[in-house]
């Protein structure tokens, strides 16, 4: 799993670009158009905070220990899964990751992006920003802006701390009044617990409210990078033809029904003003990228 660092200049991200890697070029997302966007998003999670605000009271859960519980979470789904030891293939999801994480960073965490060895079609995020996404949901896509939509939908439950919150209010039934700072701080069997609370949320499925969040506001991300913001859509458009095949179970039993996500992805990839083919900038597919770096194309078998 790879390690953001320092946060590249405006220039360098544009010299990267140049060299056709992916690290979007964010001239057309800049000025206006950018602000415009990100204006958006930042109305978005005003709800999300007050609620966020009244979990707190029961387990405050500051950044250090949502990096530490994300860190438990995270390794439980590596070794559930396996990770993949493609560094190139890592290397090339951080990236397009990356660049949409850049919408709208939190600069108290660094972002990390895996592979999981899977043909189940899945994307999954921790607390502290640990995002993943599974061979066989790459199989499925077709282009980077799929991937960038789906990756802009995990990076966005990271940045709203959909599990984090999904934490504390099962804290207080699960954990009762030892469910305190001090307590999982101090307290490894609370720690333990936390992180298999967290676990469970990840496999039993965060709230049709949370994802269609998580939705909208990747959709508005991987516009700000540059990407074709109807990515997302064409990859759920996907699993709505494949619904009935096996490899889709675990993503079907924790997300809203395919034509409710659409409605809502749609909506917000035409607020972005920025559908593909729109204006003197044409948003980025890279199709070809995609195909030699990934595969895809080919949906897993069974």
């Amino acid at each position: 799993m790879s390690r953001r660092g320092a946060r590249p200049s405006s220039r360098t991200r544009t010299l990267v670009l140049a060299h056709g890697l992916a690290l979007l070029a964010l001239a057309g997302s800049a000025g206006a158009g950018r602000a415009q966007i990100l204006g958006k998003i930042l109305d978005a999670g005003e709800k999300a905070q007050e609620v966020a605000g009244k979990a707190q009271s029961v387990l405050p859960i500051e950044t250090p220990e949502e990096v530490r519980i994300g860190r438990g979470i995270a390794a439980t789904l590596a070794g559930y899964y396996t990770l993949a030891r493609d560094s190139a293939l890592t290397d090339y999801v951080t990236l397009v990751g990356l660049a949409v994480a850049e919408a709208d960073p939190r600069s108290d965490i660094r972002y990390r992006f895996g592979v999981l060895d899977s043909d189940a079609v899945n994307a999954l995020s921790a607390p502290g920003g640990y995002v993943f996404v599974t061979r066989g949901a790459l199989a499925l896509m077709e282009d980077e802006a799929e991937l960038a939509g789906v990756l802009a939908h995990e990076v966005a439950h990271v940045n709203r701390r959909h599990v984090v919150r999904e934490i504390q209010k099962r804290a207080r039934t699960s954990l009762g009044a030892e469910a305190t700072q001090a307590a999982l701080d101090a307290d490894g069997a609370v720690f333990d617990q936390v992180v298999g609370l967290g676990t469970n949320v990840l496999f039993l499925g965060l709230s049709r409210d949370d994802e269609l969040e998580a939705d909208s506001l990747g959709v508005a991300y991987a516009a700000a990078a540059g990407y074709d913001p109807a990515g997302l859509a064409r990859f759920v458009t996907k699993l709505r033809a494949n619904e009935a095949k096996p490899f889709l179970a675990a993503l079907k039993a924790t997300h809203p029904k395919p034509d409710v996500r659409l409605a809502t992805i749609e909506r917000s990839a035409k607020a972005t003003g920025r559908a593909t083919g729109e204006g003197a900038e044409a948003a980025v597919t890279l199709p070809e990228r995609f195909q030699s770096a990934a595969g895809g194309g080919t949906p897993p078998a069974s």
